[in-house]
């Protein structure tokens, strides 16, 4: 979304990053990402995707964003986040352990000019964000759906879906004509 927002990436700064890190670059559902990434990097079609990564893919159709638990904050230098001239909201749960709050939403909001930024308290997690899930679901993916103690899903999504229709409401309203 911030690609699209605005902001142009940096395939060799976030690979730095994610030589540092686990969580995101590592996340539960692809737990072998970097090395298998690492696997396929010389490819040339794989070089020639990052050369790509600094390009432009701003859609000027995106007027405003709302993103919840956004990942790879460290994708975007700073003063890539700065040329964002279109509301944004970011909406993170405080207890995410696969994309902490201070290395990814809040790292975004503090670089991009107005943003807004708000962190859910109570232990809400990276996917609490995702649907309640099946009981198949549930058996099959535990880690997607198991919520820490006291964390209402449900209630943190009509919270969130509130949220943003709320914000797309008052950034998206057809401006009044002056006369």
């Amino acid at each position: 979304m911030m690609e699209l927002a605005g902001a142009t990436g940096d395939a060799k700064g976030i690979l730095a990053w994610c030589e540092q890190q686990k969580g995101a670059c590592n996340p539960p559902e692809m737990p072998d990402l970097m090395q298998k990434f690492k696997a396929i990097e010389q490819q040339p079609d794989v070089q020639k995707s990052l050369q790509h990564s600094g390009d432009s893919y701003r859609d000027p159709q995106i007027r405003a964003v709302f993103a919840i638990a956004p990942a790879l904050g460290h994708a975007f230098p700073a003063e890539s986040l700065q040329k964002i001239a279109i509301p944004v909201e970011i909406v993170v749960g405080a207890a995410d352990p696969i994309v902490p709050p201070a290395e990814n939403a809040e790292f975004l909001a503090s670089n991009i000019k107005g943003a807004k930024l708000s962190i859910l308290p109570g232990g809400v997690a990276h996917y609490t964000f995702l649907d309640v899930g099946t009981d198949a679901g549930k058996k099959q993916l535990p880690q997607f759906f198991a919520d820490n103690p006291g964390v209402d899903r449900e209630a943190v999504h009509k919270q969130v879906a509130e949220m943003a229709a709320e914000f797309f409401d008052k950034e998206l309203a057809p401006q009044k004509k002056k006369r």
